[in-house]
């Protein structure tokens, strides 16, 4: 991040469905009674069940299982088409605790149709067919990604989580970033919930502005991302963190028990004595790597944290100066995303490969069509949506606002990946299907 540019760092990891999720969300998967047997019914996260809104107790208004979840539709940039029905249980959820929704109504067949409109359904019911042997659920919902347009949550206000990393915990996915609804001064990270990746539902504010100290008036919190450690329970969050004039250049960590729980800040520093700006996360197994642009240096610096995530244990690879940066790994294959130093403005953003983390790493180069600047955007995320059929490797950036940041845009589009060789396309729109992780023009 350069002192002309509050800048928000791409988080790429490859996280595994945990199973540990945040109380008292709608997306969560609750318990349903089918004739003949038993079958897990599908949180639709945009539908409000009877018993609680979607980020309260009661579960959101749910598909019956197998009978295709439906999303709402009615805010720009996120539609959904029904999935087909099948066999399972319908019916409206009844308020639980924890995010489950709580017995269906017995199913009276039908597919559910298409949503449009307000993004709460009424008493979120919806009928599916019979449930007769208690059949699983039934294929997802294929939905509609609009890159660049004002995109709205389940309540209707605009999403404010720029500089976004995205964490799946067991079927449910978290978008965390930050809050630039009053400009660039700290004043929110918020944390979102999606089954289907176009509709999300606002859950917390897990870190917000305290009265001094880092988190005080006029810091500068940006990038924040999210990992979990499994040995601790806990997910711990970095984050750049500095003042106005980015001369303080530093690394924070905060812990919660919950994805969007209330997060725990304890502190900033320099990793190993070097400038952190821009940053990210990245996690290899059980091991937990961090990011960061290093100012003073003028390189790209990868670190491993400590067994606890806690702090930075080592210098990994030090490679050429980008910022932004976003990693993944394909196979035995590591893919690493950047942008170049253009304050606000965009520009064609690079990638690179390697075998090790700690390199050697191949000369960069461009991935989007030269000269659309990475499509008006930089990265900030690669997700890896990893489905029954297929894993779709979706780049999440941002395309900033300079004169009004709080109307930043959110980027999303399809990576096409072929051993080392990655590309994108400037597409408008494009539909991916969550639960099979295929993707479509």
């Amino acid at each position: 991040m350069s002192p002309t540019k509050v800048q928000l760092v791409a988080r790429v990891t490859l996280i595994a469905a945990f199973g540990i999720g945040c109380g008292g969300q709608g997306a969560s998967n609750g318990p349903g009674s089918a004739a003949g047997g038993t079958a897990p019914e599908s949180g639709g996260a945009s539908h409000a069940g009877a018993g609680g809104g979607p980020s309260s107790t009661g579960g959101a208004g749910t598909s019956g299982a197998g009978g295709g979840q439906t999303s709402s539709a009615g805010a720009s940039g996120r539609t959904a088409t029904a999935g087909a029905a099948g066999a399972g249980v319908g019916g409206a959820p009844i308020g639980g605790s924890s995010g489950h929704g709580g017995a269906p109504a017995a199913g009276s067949g039908g597919a559910p149709g298409a949503g449009s409109g307000a993004s709460a359904g009424a008493g979120g019911t919806h009928a599916g067919a019979g449930g007769s042997g208690g059949t699983t659920n039934g294929p997802g919902v294929t939905v509609t990604i609009t890159p660049g347009s004002v995109w709205k949550d389940t309540q209707g206000n605009v999403i404010q989580a720029h500089g976004e990393g995205i964490i799946k915990v067991g079927t449910t996915y978290y978008w965390l970033g930050e809050d630039k609804t009053n400009g660039s001064a700290f004043q929110n990270v918020k944390c979102y919930s999606s089954s289907d990746l176009a509709n999300w539902t606002f859950v917390s504010n897990v870190l917000t502005r305290q009265a001094s100290g880092d988190l005080g008036p006029n810091r500068v919190i940006e990038r924040p991302h999210v990992i979990y450690n499994a040995a601790t329970s806990q997910f711990v969050m970095y984050m750049h963190v500095d003042n106005s004039s980015y001369t303080d250049r530093k690394a924070g960590v905060a812990t919660s028990s919950s994805v969007c729980g209330s997060y725990t800040y304890s502190g900033s520093a320099k990793p190993l004595g070097h400038d952190s700006l821009d940053d990210n996360l990245f996690q290899d197994g059980t091991t937990g790597y961090f990011l960061s642009e290093d100012r003073t240096n003028a390189k790209l610096q990868i670190y491993q944290l400590s067994a606890d995530y806690l702090t930075v244990a080592s210098l990994v690879a030090t490679v050429a100066q980008y910022e932004a940066p976003a990693l993944a790994k394909i196979g035995g294959t590591y893919l690493l995303f950047g942008s170049h130093l253009s304050g606000w403005a965009t520009n064609d953003n690079q990638y690179t490969t390697a075998t090790s983390i700690a390199g050697p790493w191949a000369a960069w180069k461009s991935f989007a069509p030269s000269g659309t600047n990475t499509c008006n955007s930089q990265s900030t995320f690669v997700l890896p949506v990893i489905g029954s059929n297929n894993t779709t490797y979706v780049f999440l950036a941002d395309r900033w606002n300079s004169s009004n940041l709080t109307d930043s845009r959110y980027v999303w589009l399809p990576l096409t990946i072929t051993g080392t060789t990655v590309s994108m396309t400037c597409a408008t729109s494009w539909k991916i299907d969550a639960a099979t992780g295929t993707w479509t023009p």
